[in-house]
C-alpha cells in the first residue's frame, strides 16, 4: 500500500486531481506511477485523513470481504478464528452488521 498527493495526471484521468491525496497499490518508491483509469485499486483519502489511516484499508478490505461473503446478519452467531489486525477489524465489522458472539465458556477454557 502505497500513499501520497497526485503531482501529475493524464488527459484520460476524470476521477482525480493535482493534489488529492490518494492509496493504491504499487511499489515502494519515492514516485509511483499508478494506472487511475478505471483502477478499483486506487482511493482518494477522506479529506482531512492522515495518512497513518491508510495502512489500516487493505486488512479492513479484507475483513469487510469476509463478513459480506458470510452474509451477516442481525442475531447470526460469528466466530472469527485468528486476532490479528484482520481479525479484529473482523470483529467490529460483524457486530456492525448485527452479529453476536460471547464468552460464556471463557471460565471453562481458563481452568483447563
Amino acid at each position: 500500500m502505497v500513499v501520497g498527493d497526485i503531482i501529475e495526471c493524464g488527459s484520460d484521468v476524470t476521477d482525480y486531481a493535482v493534489g488529492d491525496s490518494v492509496c493504491g497499490y504499487g511499489p515502494l518508491s519515492e514516485t509511483v506511477i499508478i494506472n487511475a483509469v478505471n483502477n478499483y485499486k486506487l482511493r482518494k483519502m477522506p479529506e482531512g485523513s492522515s495518512w497513518k489511516n491508510a495502512v489500516c484499508y487493505d486488512p479492513a478490505q479484507f475483513a469487510m470481504s469476509g463478513v459480506r461473503d458470510a452474509n451477516v446478519r442481525v442475531g447470526d452467531f460469528v466466530v472469527v478464528v485468528g486476532l490479528g489486525a484482520i481479525g479484529q477489524i473482523a470483529i467490529q465489522l460483524a457486530k456492525r452488521a448485527g452479529g453476536v458472539g460471547g464468552d460464556w465458556r471463557r471460565s471453562y477454557r481458563l481452568s483447563l
